[in-house]
């Protein structure tokens, strides 16, 4: 037989006195199986015990183990936990610890494992916070760029809108100079792995053109308080890039990733990659990644950076010439990339410079607090 709980639901919260605390509840009966059906609402008084030995609450003379009341909250909605946290001490006790977390991930089908150890592992009462922002937002196992590499293409004939850009920004005179190739062309196809769940075989193409990406941070639940409380951290950029291989050609592409302050006009750090093509070296036509992160320390440096930072910009740029291949003609799709991806990494506070990814001839201006690189292939 399936064990029946009594449970009240968090409505609005009241204090009375030291010890006594007045609720109004929801009233709901469940089993581990079932959804919580709503009756109607009733006034409980609620005692919190402190001390005494006595590990729990009492409810209207019924006690309830310390377990007990963790369950009770797991079912708690989201926007009521920062409410539930200052009904008193013992509540904001349960909610700062990690055990009741692992229920509401458990309950939300949430993956706890998502979560590098080391960081759900910090000794800090605030830590709270950033696994309610995790499983609202899933802000340390997501890619921030939601098209990493293009969808199906509708074209609408008055407006000639591409869908599968969508997110990408372009001016008026780079939109028909993208494409997407739903399987590359003249060159490999793209590796079988999932990024994030998900399989593209799909990626951008262009001859002359560019265009760029916004990702605003804190609209993804990543504040300036958030990442203050995850250091040390990283934001980890990359992607795939390959080139056609059945012409000769000579050229560049280049991506430009930006962390830029609130108005978008100040650049706070930058990362600057370049691949070049000439005619006499031909193409292999494989696909080749680039990785480059953005690392915050716990110093005054870093701190202040993120105080001011909001959005990570990902400009994309390609162009070339060749007799046969001209500006009329950019559907020729000579540099092509897929599978960008921007994503938050915690560290452990030892970490070291040591394997975080190629950054190549980077240098840290500290009057400036910016970090540039630039690479060639």
């Amino acid at each position: 037989m399936s064990r029946r709980l009594r449970s009240q639901t968090v409505g609005s919260v009241s204090k009375h006195g030291n010890q006594a605390v007045q609720l109004k509840l929801q009233s709901s009966t469940f089993t581990s199986n079932s959804v919580p059906e709503e009756t109607p609402t009733k006034n409980v008084n609620v005692v919190m015990e402190g001390g005494g030995g006595v590990n729990g609450f009492n409810l209207n003379g019924i006690n309830l183990p310390e377990h007990v009341v963790e369950n009770i909250l797991s079912y708690v909605s989201d926007q009521d936990i920062p409410n539930c946290r200052v009904v008193c001490r013992k509540w904001k006790h349960l909610l700062s610890g990690k055990y009741l977390w692992k229920l509401r991930f458990q309950k939300r089908g949430v993956d706890w494992n998502e979560i590098q150890s080391f960081i759900t592992d910090r000794d800090s009462t605030n830590m709270w916070a950033l696994l309610h922002s995790h499983m609202c937002h899933g802000i340390l196992h997501k890619n921030f760029i939601s098209n990493p590499s293009g969808h199906s293409v509708t074209y609408y004939s008055l407006f000639c809108f591409k869908d599968g850009f969508e997110g990408w920004g372009m001016e008026a005179a780079n939109e028909n100079r993208w494409i997407i190739e739903e399987q590359p062309v003249a060159c490999s196809p793209l590796p079988n792995s999932p990024l994030f769940g998900r399989v593209d075989q799909c990626c951008f193409a262009t001859c002359f053109g560019w265009k760029t990406f916004m990702v605003d941070l804190w609209d993804e639940g990543l504040t300036p308080a958030l990442t203050k409380l995850l250091l040390p951290f990283q934001i980890k950029c990359s992607q795939l890039f390959s080139t056609r291989v059945d012409q000769q050609y000579t050229g560049f592409a280049k991506w430009n990733i930006c962390l830029l302050t609130g108005d978008q006009n100040t650049i706070i750090r930058q990362l600057i990659g370049r691949i070049g093509v000439n005619f006499s070296i031909r193409p292999t036509g494989e696909w080749q990644k680039r990785e480059w992160v953005f690392k915050f320390e716990r110093d005054d440096l870093s701190i202040r950076d993120l105080e001011n930072m909001r959005y990570v910009q990902f400009f994309h740029h390609g162009i070339c010439y060749t007799e046969h291949m001209i500006e009329e003609e950019p559907h020729n799709g000579a540099f092509k990339f897929s599978h960008t991806c921007v994503t938050i990494e915690g560290l452990p506070d030892e970490q070291t410079t040591a394997g975080l990814g190629s950054i190549i001839h980077s240098r840290i201006d500290g009057r400036r607090g910016k970090l540039r690189s630039s690479c060639r292939v």
